[in-house]
């Protein structure tokens, strides 16, 4: 039953794919099928784990309900397999969210009826509601991460949307750029728990399983591991659920349709971060200096989002910063042991701002009839007063966001790009010649790794890793050709695997797990763009091209592509990065520094390069769009 509740919509998106766009009617039949499927399952469920509860005495009933799938690989380390659960926690997040979709899918049939991307965009919510049921129900890190990506993916197809303008794509590439950080921070918990565990850790049981490992260790080793995981926790349900100082990226979401806005950055997507804190409280919960840092964030953005939200013109921000506010207090709560309290501010929080964004146009069109008919208010004037000079310092704050976007362009991706244009002077040609040379001796040296020097072996490893990190940041800058963009990505992963492979003996079957996802979206990728070359396209990336419009099937292929060789979840890359992550030992933080970089920005380099040839105006009726 609980399979079914992620492979039933998973199996109707799939049909959704094959009605014509036309078919409005059954293409919004179709996706509201997969809410109401969910909620009868919720409800037979429920009534099963009810009984269950009330056959084994508990008196009050409903006992959880599990389900170990398959497992798709298991090495020393540890496994991978697909768990799924569902407790109180759970059904309430699942059943909010099915309600809040039912809502938003029966409003998007009239609100986008007769839209160019009516199809896209039921196809692209019904995904999302699926990477949320897929996350409501997993029972380990490792199944969440498969709809925690899904979420992603979703929310930057629907955030870019209206893919002929400008600002929607370019605001849709500033969002998933902290995804990605966000989804490499989830895969390293991953890699951390296989490491002191020997195996996934589950939520049904979590609190037992940490418990019985504390007591087998010695010293200090228990905090530092606490903090470690725990950290890696927060920093990928901070910048989900927009917390400060990563909260302005939900503004930036907006762009996208109101309804997806509402389901979006109003009610769900903000509040996994929140879910993930709850899910995972066992292993974070030992660390207080953890518990204090998330108390501190959430009460600083339950101060900050506000004061933003008050003086910002657009309603559809105010109303996003508003829930982040929230989502501090729930935070704050979480920190505090209060999670029933948070479940029930996610509630109201979640219910009132989808229908606060779903109504939003009317206000706005009432706000408009108000200021040519109705007598506007007369003007008040700031005095010199020392209380009246800190409320303009607010306002212009909070005008100004309080820079959070500055701030992250001047620490995070300023940084990133000077050192990738100080690689300047390395011409393609004996670039590509020299990453040849290198990886040919290196594969050789992979395979003969038993002979090499134990003082080699011990250096081999940094240096692959960061010939991989020169290689993606080449592509992070590349604007004068998506060939060589691609290229550079994929010899970035190449040598990642290398990295990987002098570091520790690996066994075959587990690099070709990684080498077939690769070998096969890379060569996927360059005919893509080989087939564009050949019809005349230019595959420059200074700006926008809207080529989708002209070849929505290579758009597709190369968009498959692109997620197959970024990893995503859960293609055989994946696996293999999984695998082959597995290897990295806890004594070596400069190369796992080092392969977490790069597997950031190898991800974003992709979303660029799908976004600057496919996305844009039409080339038929205007040209490219400036570049982001």
């Amino acid at each position: 039953m609980l399979m079914l509740f992620f492979v039933l919509p998973l199996s109707v998106w799939a049909a959704m794919g094959g009605v014509p766009s036309r078919r409005e009617r059954v293409l919004y039949l179709s996706a509201l099928a997969v809410p109401m499927s969910v909620a009868v399952g919720l409800i037979a469920a429920g009534g099963l784990a009810w009984v269950r509860g009330t056959d084994l005495g508990d008196g009050v009933g409903f006992q959880p309900l599990t389900w170990a799938g398959p497992v798709l690989y298991q090495s020393h380390h540890g496994d991978f397999a697909l768990r799924f659960f569902l407790d109180g926690t759970g059904a309430l997040f699942l059943t909010v969210a099915t309600l809040l979709a039912a809502g938003v899918l029966t409003f998007s049939r009239t609100y986008l009826h007769r839209d160019p991307g009516f199809k896209r965009f039921f196809m692209n919510l019904t995904f999302f509601y699926i990477g949320l049921v897929g996350i409501a129900l997993s029972d380990n890190l490792e199944t969440l991460i498969i709809g925690w990506e899904m979420v992603g993916l979703a929310s930057f197809l629907l955030i870019s949307h209206y893919r002929e303008r400008y600002l929607p794509v370019r605001n849709a590439l500033r969002v998933v750029g902290l995804y990605r950080l966000a989804d490499v921070a989830l895969l390293l918990a991953v890699w951390l728990t296989h490491h002191h565990f020997g195996y996934g850790l589950q939520f049904s049981h979590m609190a037992g399983q940490i418990a019985q490992h504390n007591a087998s260790l010695s010293g200090g080793e228990g905090p530092l591991w606490h903090l470690a995981l725990g950290g890696l926790l927060l920093l990928a349900a901070a910048v989900k659920g927009g917390a400060f100082p990563f909260s302005s990226w939900v503004a930036r979401a907006m762009e996208g349709p109101t309804a997806s806005s509402a389901i979006f950055y109003g009610a769900l997507s903000v509040h996994l971060g929140m879910f993930l804190l709850i899910r995972t409280e066992p292993l974070w919960r030992a660390s207080v200096p953890l518990a204090v840092v998330m108390g501190v964030m959430g009460v600083v953005t339950a101060v900050v989002a506000p004061a933003i939200a008050r003086v910002q013109p657009s309603v559809k921000v105010q109303i996003a910063y508003a829930s982040v506010g929230q989502i501090g207090w729930i935070t704050l709560w979480i920190a505090l042991g209060w999670t029933h309290l948070a479940l029930l501010h996610f509630l109201f929080n979640a219910s009132l701002r989808t229908y606060q964004l779903l109504v939003s146009p009317s206000v706005m069109s009432l706000r408009m009839h108000n200021l040519f008919f109705a007598t506007p208010p007369g003007l008040r004037f700031m005095s010199h007063r020392p209380l009246s000079r800190l409320r303009i310092t607010g306002y212009v704050l909070g005008m100004k966001e309080f820079g959070l976007d500055a701030w992250q362009k001047r620490w995070l991706w300023s940084p990133i790009k000077r050192l990738g244009q100080g690689l300047g002077f390395m011409a393609p040609r004996w670039t590509f010649a020299l990453a040849l040379m290198v990886s040919g001796i290196g594969l050789y040296g992979v395979m003969r790794r038993h002979v090499l020097p134990t003082e080699l072996l011990s250096v081999l490893p940094v240096a692959f890793a960061a010939f991989s990190l020169v290689f993606v940041l080449k592509a992070f800058v590349e604007q004068k050709s998506a060939v060589q963009a691609w290229s550079w990505v994929a010899v970035n992963q190449f040598f990642l695997a290398l990295a990987m492979g002098f570091n520790a003996a690996i066994a075959l079957d587990q690099f070709l797990w990684f080498f077939s996802g690769i070998l096969g979206c890379t060569l996927l990728g360059l005919w893509v763009l080989n087939r564009m070359l050949a019809q005349g396209v230019a595959l420059a990336l200074a700006g926008f091209q809207g080529q989708t419009h002209l070849h929505p099937h290579l758009a597709l292929l190369f968009l498959l592509a692109g997620l197959g060789l970024a990893g995503f979840p859960i293609t055989p890359t994946f696996v293999g990065e999984d695998l082959l992550l597995d290897h990295v030992h806890l004594d070596q933080p400069l190369l796992l520094f080092l392969i977490a970089f790069a597997w950031v920005l190898d991800g974003l380099v992709i979303y660029r390069t799908y976004a600057r040839l496919f996305l844009g105006p039409d080339p038929r009726t205007g040209g490219s769009a400036p570049s982001a």
